[in-house]
């Protein structure tokens, strides 16, 4: 019988040993948490991130080649959209096509180099443009201007006050059209330069 209460005995110090062990680990935790021995510290993370604003020109030239106003006929209109009437010049179906390859939306304004008169010459020239989306939702048009046609001009004009760099949409084409005069005469070019700025 003694045995037998000596163990019980023993039994019940060791769990009171482990009680007591388990109480010091958890204090011996929050003592050295509370030691002035450990200090922190700060890391910092910095960069520097700059916008750009750049557009392209992926198609960057309309040739119409060489060709004259029909016989019996005033004048000729030639479009850059395949379109040839009254002349027998090239059809060109490339216009411009310009996009947004910057990372912040822009403006975009066109001006060409001449006018119609110094560009074409000849009795009244006509010299327009046309600006057409060919993502949707790509130019969010100037206040009081859409995307028409236009008789150009070497002012700059406002064509998008929103032009996105977003891939999905941020890219338009710029069509020509150009009225030549039976008593135009020469080889001909004139620079259409597009101008963006952070919108």
């Amino acid at each position: 019988m003694k045995s037998k209460l000596l163990q019980i005995f023993a039994v019940i110090a060791l769990i009171f040993a482990f009680v007591n062990i388990s109480l010091v680990v958890v204090k011996f935790a929050d003592l050295r948490a509370a030691l002035t021995g450990f200090a922190g510290e700060e890391g910092y993370v910095n960069l520097s991130i700059i916008t750009v604003v750049e557009i392209n020109f992926s198609d960057d030239s309309i040739n119409w080649i060489s060709g004259s106003v029909d016989s019996g006929k005033t004048y000729a209109w030639l479009y850059s959209n395949g379109t040839v009437a009254d002349g027998n010049w090239t059809a060109e179906d490339t216009g411009f096509n310009i996009i947004n390859i910057g990372s912040v939306n822009a403006t975009l304004k066109l001006a060409a180099g001449d006018t119609a008169a110094v560009f074409i010459g000849g009795s009244n020239p006509n010299y327009t443009w046309n600006m057409s989306e060919i993502q949707a939702g790509s130019c969010i048009a100037a206040t009081g201007t859409d995307l028409g046609k236009y008789s150009v001009t070497n002012d700059s004009q406002m064509f998008c006050s929103n032009f996105p760099y977003n891939d999905n949409y941020d890219e338009v084409r710029l069509d020509i059209g150009v009225k030549v005069p039976y008593d135009a005469e020469g080889i001909k070019g004139d620079t259409i330069t597009a101008t963006a700025a952070v919108a």
